[in-house]
């Protein structure tokens, strides 16, 4: 049930603001995101975004970003998982989203929601923090896994028998946030009957080129080591 009603803020975070809340003047830590207007923070407790046993664990977080990311995303969510520092995070969002912070032993430790105009805080600020904020970097070229895995990510096993790479690389591919969607198509392609000859044709010159165009960073294989 929570994550029915996540899933519908989620959904609706640019057609409606979220109602405003208390600002703090702390400041923020070197997240990656958007920030307030000016030097204010948003800064809420934690209690005010969830309160035990309603606070999801991570393993909740993680089956619930799985059940998320099963229907296609279409480019409307983006939905992963990664390290900040010692704390582990999922972020679920598109114009407006969410993003929650756990520690090592899954417990919930901090949260943020964003959107895309400035709702929070007496309408002064982008964003709003629940609980501490991290002290640490999230790093989207370093993530654990990408939900967003469409329905054709269960053929990566018929992709092997193109002979051109195994299944353990097609799946990191998916875990390419910026060209995700075009190797998506290829993959599809192959699973509902297409050669592996004009599948490749048709779709993996866009996904070549995306890679070529996102090559500026260093990409790096997932860290599948959650714990």
């Amino acid at each position: 049930m929570r994550g029915f009603f996540r899933f519908a803020w989620v959904c609706a975070l640019s057609l409606a603001l979220i109602p405003a809340v208390g600002c703090s003047d702390t400041k923020r830590d070197g997240q990656v995101g958007n920030g307030g207007n000016g030097d204010q923070t948003c800064q809420s407790p934690l209690s005010d975004y969830c309160e035990e046993p309603d606070c999801p664990t991570w393993d909740q977080a993680v089956e619930e970003a799985e059940e998320l990311g099963r229907p296609r995303c279409d480019g409307f969510l983006d939905i992963y998982s990664g390290p900040c520092g010692d704390l582990k995070y999922i972020f679920i969002g598109s114009l407006g989203g969410t993003i929650e912070y756990f520690d090592a032993s899954g417990v919930l430790v901090a949260a943020e929601r964003y959107d895309d105009v400035p709702g929070y805080c007496d309408e002064t600020s982008f964003n709003i923090w629940y609980g501490p904020i991290p002290d640490c970097m999230r790093d989207s070229w370093n993530i654990w896994e990408n939900f967003c895995k469409g329905s054709g990510y269960e053929y990566c096993a018929l992709v092997s028998d193109c002979g051109s790479l195994d299944e353990s690389e097609c799946l990191s591919r998916y875990n390419n946030l910026q060209c995700w969607a075009r190797w998506n198509n290829y993959v599809e392609c192959i699973g509902e009957g297409g050669s592996c000859e004009s599948c490749g044709a048709e779709y993996l010159p866009e996904w070549e080129t995306c890679n070529v165009e996102n090559a500026t960073v260093e990409w790096r294989a997932p860290n599948v080591a959650s714990e």
